[in-house]
């Protein structure tokens, strides 16, 4: 009888040993998956910081604005015969350097007028920039050079260009400029792998003529500028 009762005893023991196991096996498995469930949430709370930084100066760089040529110029392929016979390379009048001043520090441009005759004849009387006051352009990108240069057979606005470190090319609006005060850069698609630009003057057989601005590209394809008024 005691022996019945000693190994029933040993078989209860046996049975609560098993199953303190068990219980601890269990919780050991739980809490292995809530710490990888913790470095989940980790991780993936770390990614979406990454994701929110790298988002903010994706919108900084781009300044968050599409500021695409929405008709204020207009880009034409010039052909190489006509380009070899009809434009010559020129010097843009010293009186469009006299009265703009455009500089880059640090990857922010800016825009300074004089008071010229040049720019009291586009201000016309009217409200707008003013002189020996320094502005800012925005969506400016990263520029590699700016070129200021001239068009038609008259005064004009400035036509001012800022070659991209890419090859792409944006255009400041100036006529907007000179109105509002605000000076924006506007991608011009069009053009792509563009080296340099020139200032030119174009003569006709028929005695017509005008200032022109061209883009040379890297494949040595020429292409006009010119704002539209």
């Amino acid at each position: 009888m005691k022996k019945g009762l000693i190994i029933l005893l040993v078989i209860v023991i046996i049975i609560a040993i098993i199953a303190v196991v068990a219980v601890n096996s269990n919780n050991n498995s739980e809490q292995e998956k809530n710490t990888n469930t913790t470095s989940e949430n980790v991780a993936n709370t770390e990614n979406s910081v990454r994701n929110s930084v790298k988002t903010d100066n994706e919108v900084s760089n781009e300044t968050g604005e599409g500021y695409e040529n929405d008709g204020t110029y207009t880009v034409r392929e010039i052909d190489e015969e006509d380009y070899d016979s009809y434009y010559t390379p020129v010097e843009t009048d010293d009186v469009y350097a006299d009265s703009i001043d455009i500089e880059e520090n640090d990857g922010e441009v800016t825009i300074t007028f004089s008071d010229t005759e040049l720019n009291e004849y586009l201000l016309d009387n009217s409200n707008g920039i003013e002189y020996d006051t320094e502005y800012t352009v925005s969506n400016c990108g990263d520029v590699d050079s700016i070129f200021v240069g001239e068009e038609g057979q008259d005064w004009n606005y400035p036509l001012v260009l800022l070659l991209q470190k890419d090859g792409t090319v944006k255009g400041i609006d100036m006529e907007e400029g000179y109105k509002t005060g605000k000076f924006v850069a506007k991608d011009i698609s069009e053009l792509e792998d563009i080296e340099s630009f020139e200032q030119v003057s174009v003569a006709y057989p028929d005695d017509s003529g005008y200032n022109g601005v061209v883009a040379i590209a890297e494949d040595g394809s020429v292409y006009e500028i010119s704002a539209n008024k």
